[in-house]
């Protein structure tokens, strides 16, 4: 997990990666690849190479207040608290 020392807004944090729209753009307090570690305002990058692992992922990620979610997979599930964006290549913009 990634502490911010000040919280960010994701368009800053995501600034060369993807847009994100006004009501996407939320205040993100830590970083994690770890859905376990996810807690209310966390941005949670999901690097599954599964689909239906990363969809697992994110519904436990929601589930534990992420603020944003990052992800290599177009995911079916509900987001009305939560800004998920699709990155595309995400593992080779993380070096993973």
């Amino acid at each position: 997990m990634v502490n911010i020392s000040k919280s960010q807004n994701l368009s800053f944090i995501l600034a060369n990666l993807c847009q994100v729209d006004g009501c996407d753009d939320r205040k993100i307090s830590d970083i994690t690849l770890d859905s376990r570690a996810v807690k209310p305002g966390s941005c949670f990058i999901s690097v599954a190479d599964a689909k239906e692992v990363c969809k697992r992922h994110v519904k436990d990620g929601i589930e534990r207040g992420a603020a944003a979610i990052l992800c290599s997979h177009e995911v079916d599930v509900s987001k009305d608290m939560v800004s998920i964006k699709k990155i595309k290549a995400l593992r080779d913009h993380l070096g993973t």
